[in-house]
């Protein structure tokens, strides 16, 4: 919140990248703000500026998509290429808020519904960053063992795999989802949606 008492971030995950992530955003958003509203942002200002509104939650997905087609071409090869990542991520939560609209439905079929946008983003070579990637992936198994989609099956927990390879901290949850049988229990469709992230409910201990 600024001094004017206007919000200035959305809740932010707890580790020091997205702390030190959202500081960066602030500053930037700080010193180019009055130029932005003056019009008088340069290329790299304004991938900038875009960049810092995303990070802070301030654009839903629908809005920064919009916001980066106006500029797109404006923009430098390296930076609109790291704009389209978090524009995967956000269209990733989107996809996800949609169970807030399912409440109700089985689990199965919130999953399924999910896993359609899901596939249609892989088709499109859309792949979501680590910090998103656990349910984005865990959807697609699921969906995919209940049709009998061996390929999408094996792709799937091929990336969850290498995914918890690369993070020790999801390893052993990545672990118990892909090997349910060990624990009686079935992998859990995500609930919450909302910027937060690799984010599973968490399981009853037997």
């Amino acid at each position: 919140m600024d001094a004017s008492g206007d919000v200035l971030t959305s809740a932010v995950p707890r580790t020091v990248p997205a702390f030190h992530r959202t500081l960066d955003a602030l500053l930037a958003l700080q010193a180019l703000t009055e130029k932005a509203k003056a019009g008088k942002l340069d290329p790299e200002e304004t991938g900038k500026y875009l960049t810092a509104r995303i990070d802070l939650g301030q654009l839903d997905f629908a809005a920064a998509r919009k916001e980066f087609a106006a500029v797109a071409d404006k923009l430098g090869a390296d930076q609109r290429k790291a704009i389209e990542a978090k524009l995967v991520d956000l269209e990733v939560q989107s996809v996800l808020a949609k169970q807030t609209q399912m409440r109700g439905q089985p689990r199965e079929a919130i999953e399924d519904a999910l896993a359609e946008d899901f596939g249609r983003m892989l088709t499109e070579g859309k792949i979501p960053s680590d910090a998103h990637a656990l349910n984005f992936w865990l959807i697609l198994h699921n969906a995919a063992r209940r049709r009998g989609d061996d390929a999408m099956l094996e792709r799937a927990r091929n990336e969850l795999t290498a995914l918890g390879a690369r993070n020790t901290q999801l390893q052993r949850r990545i672990d118990a989802l892909l090997n349910p049988q060990q624990r009686g229990t079935v992998p859990a469709t995500p609930v919450r949606p909302a910027g937060g992230g690799n984010q599973v409910p968490p399981r009853k201990e037997r």
